[in-house]
């Protein structure tokens, strides 16, 4: 299943690329006309989070650039959708036109905006026509921020990565370089026993009867 938190990619030294899935803490839902599902989506499955009515959606955070981008299903209507960075209106892209199935979802990028002040900035997405049988669904927003900012101010806006709790946790090498040395000794002492218990068994299991004049074997 795809990351419902934030993904960290190093741009350069001072710039980190930030994921944040539609089901990211720091992504804001107007009330009651949003619906969660999973959609299988270039051969994988996809969380998504689709207004079935007019609705609105929101971050805000610390960025210079953002691309949001939706789901959209073929050969079928898309829902007016206005797109919004600090109450300035940004352009809305249609979708791609393509004639693929029209039960597989694809990839829409609303709209973007990019070479902004590092700043805390709002994007804000307005449905104003959504139905059951047009919902809006939303995919991701991914932002370009400092690198600094996110390690200091992540808890305020994204949940625990892998890389946050890494930071967060003391180190235990120590301990963990004993307990595996500890644990290959039990093993040998383990198969030592084990090789010295089937020897042992192997000398002794056949014992020598005689039947007469003749001498015989027998299982024991």
């Amino acid at each position: 299943m795809r990351s419902l938190v934030a993904t960290l990619t190093m741009i350069d030294p001072v710039s980190t690329w930030i994921v944040l899935g539609n089901r990211n803490i720091a992504v804001k839902y107007s009330e009651n006309n949003w619906v969660r599902s999973e959609s299988p989506t270039y051969g994988m499955t996809s969380s998504e989070t689709c207004a079935e009515s007019p609705g609105t959606v929101n971050i805000t955070y610390d960025f210079w650039s953002v691309d949001v981008w939706a789901f959209y299903w073929p050969n079928t209507d898309v829902p007016q959708v206005t797109c919004t960075i600090d109450g300035d209106p940004l352009e809305v892209r249609r979708p791609p036109n393509t004639t693929s199935n029209p039960h597989t979802p694809w990839h829409w990028l609303i709209c973007n905006a990019d070479t902004l002040s590092w700043a805390n900035h709002t994007v804000e997405l307005t449905v104003t026509d959504a139905s059951q049988t047009r919902p809006f669904c939303l995919d991701r927003f991914d932002v370009t921020t400092s690198h600094t900012s996110q390690l200091v101010h992540s808890g305020a806006a994204t949940q625990p990565t892998q890389t946050d709790n890494a930071t967060q946790k003391p180190s235990h090498v120590g301990a963990i370089v004993g307990g595996t040395l500890g644990g290959i000794l039990l093993l040998l002492l383990i198969c030592g026993a084990a090789f010295f218990w089937w020897s042992r068994k192997k000398e002794h299991r056949y014992t020598q009867t005689f039947d007469g004049d003749h001498g015989a074997y027998c299982i024991s």
